[in-house]
């Protein structure tokens, strides 16, 4: 009898330790299910659509600038989330950075981009918009920026070289405060990323990167992580 009971204490426990994974599980699906839903029924601005479709514009010339899914999620998590501070790596002509600040009008950006035409071209539209006292614009690279930063920040947009992410990491957990949010742009590269049938030979290095960084951070900890198929890849991450 007491051999009986033994065993359905131990049957009892192993029950309670399973279900208090699958709650805590649901818990962390629920956090970005629930930060993203319905941002496709996000609605621009009519200042922030004039941005969209410079955007828009710069891309037909090939100048890389962010697409309306990725835009429209970026501007409603941004929306919700509220941060003070954001970091933006990879500038570019300043329409991501101007459709954040568009998003929290309480919010500060630090954008940086080695291209001095970029920066250059970031500070025109900040201008234009009236952005210019919230907006620093950094031309220097990533790694040198992290290696000497002593800031933090609540959401960091991650859009620069995307064989770097893998180099970023070590730096973007340091300067992410608790709760803050880093979202990571074009991290599935054109489909190689989970096809290997797409994947271009001169691209390898990038892919077996992006894949790194997409492991380690989606099996971290200190990280609650969702991974998105839209465009060319989203993976948002929550730091514990």
């Amino acid at each position: 009898m007491q051999g009986t009971e033994l065993f359905r204490a131990f049957l009892f426990k192993y029950y309670i330790k399973i279900k208090f994974y699958d709650i805590i599980y649901i818990m962390k699906e629920s956090y970005f299910e629930n930060l993203i839903k319905d941002f496709d029924n996000y609605v621009f601005t009519q200042t922030q659509q004039q941005i969209f479709e410079y955007a828009q514009s710069c891309r037909e010339k090939f100048i890389p600038c962010i697409r309306e899914k990725t835009a429209k999620l970026l501007c409603h998590i941004i929306s919700k989330t509220l941060p003070k501070n954001i970091l933006e790596i990879g500038t570019a002509t300043g329409c991501s950075g101007a459709l954040m600040l568009l998003s929290c009008l309480s919010s500060n950006l630090t954008t940086l981009d080695v291209s001095e035409e970029m920066c250059k071209m970031a500070q025109q539209t900040f201008d234009k918009y009236g952005l210019t006292n919230r907006a620093q614009i950094l031309c220097d690279d990533a790694l040198n920026y992290f290696q000497n930063a002593n800031s933090t920040f609540d959401f960091i947009f991650l859009d620069g070289p995307k064989g770097q992410y893998i180099k970023y990491l070590p730096y973007l957990k340091t300067v992410i405060n608790g709760g803050g949010i880093i979202f990571c742009d074009d991290v599935l590269y054109f489909g190689m990323v989970l096809d290997d049938s797409k994947v271009i030979h001169k691209k390898i290095t990038i892919v077996r990167n992006l894949r790194e960084f997409l492991n380690l951070t989606q099996s971290d900890t200190e990280f609650e992580t969702k991974l998105l198929d839209i465009e060319d890849g989203v993976l948002l991450i929550k730091k514990q």
